[in-house]
């Protein structure tokens, strides 16, 4: 918690509970839309997602894909080498189904 630059001991009892919805609602308040605990009066909470029950408009979507593929090609590799290289293998290592075998 100390690199999002708050304090645990403050956060922690705002939660009745532990579990997936505690782990959502700091992921939620702690990102870049999130209230911050108060810091950002017009941030997000998981309580104010759950309000909507059609979503949230976070405005237009904004292309990122040329910051995010760090490929030296910028492509994405759907088949990356290693796990093709593992299919291969292990394609031949089992014995390809007959007609009438139980596969």
């Amino acid at each position: 918690m100390r690199s999002q630059g708050l304090d645990a001991a403050e956060i922690i009892p705002k939660y009745d509970g532990g579990g997936p919805e505690r782990i959502v609602d700091l992921t939620i308040r702690t990102g870049p839309w999130g209230d911050r605990y108060g810091e950002v009066p017009d941030g997000l909470t998981l309580e104010q997602i759950k309000a909507q029950p059609h979503g949230v408009d976070m405005g237009p979507m904004v292309p990122r894909s040329h910051e995010m593929v760090c490929t030296p090609d910028g492509k994405i590799d759907l088949a990356p080498t290693t796990s093709s290289v593992t299919s291969r293998d292990s394609a031949r290592r089992w014995p390809k189904p007959t007609m009438g075998s139980d596969w």
